[in-house]
C-alpha cells in the first residue's frame, strides 16, 4: 500500500477502503484493518455474493472469473456479515453498503459492532 507524504488537514480523516469480501482477499483485509480499515465496505448486497461465500459456486465465480481471471478463493461457509466479522472488520466506524441479505443474526452482529 502507498503511503500518503502530506498530512491533511486537522479536520480531515483519512482512512482506507476495500470493496467486498467477494473480492478482497483476506490477507489484504489483515493489511487493510492493520491500518485503521476499512472505512467503507460493500456487504451482503446480493444473493449471488452470500450463495459464493456460503460455498456455492456459480453466477458469482463466473462475474469474478470474467473481471479479475482465475484467483484461487476458499468460500468460507460463512454469511458476507459473519465472514466480516471473523476477519475483524465490522467496528464502529464502519459504513456497511447495501446489507441488503442479511438474517437476524446478521443485524445483531452490525448493531453490537
Amino acid at each position: 500500500m502507498a503511503v500518503v507524504k502530506s498530512q491533511p488537514a486537522a479536520n480531515v480523516e483519512v482512512r482506507i477502503g476495500a470493496h467486498a469480501p467477494h473480492s478482497v482477499s483476506s490477507r489484504l483485509f489483515e493489511g487493510v484493518r492493520a491500518r485503521g480499515g476499512p472505512a467503507a465496505l460493500h456487504l451482503a448486497e446480493s444473493t449471488a455474493e452470500t450463495r459464493f461465500l456460503g460455498g456455492e459456486d456459480g453466477e458469482w465465480s463466473a462475474f469474478l472469473r470474467e473481471r479479475v481471471g482465475d484467483v484461487p478463493f476458499t468460500a468460507p461457509h460463512l454469511s458476507p456479515v459473519r465472514y466480516a466479522s471473523e476477519l475483524g472488520l465490522l467496528r464502529p466506524a464502519l459504513v456497511a453498503a447495501h446489507c441488503v441479505q442479511v438474517d437476524a443474526t446478521d443485524i445483531r452482529m452490525l448493531a453490537d459492532a
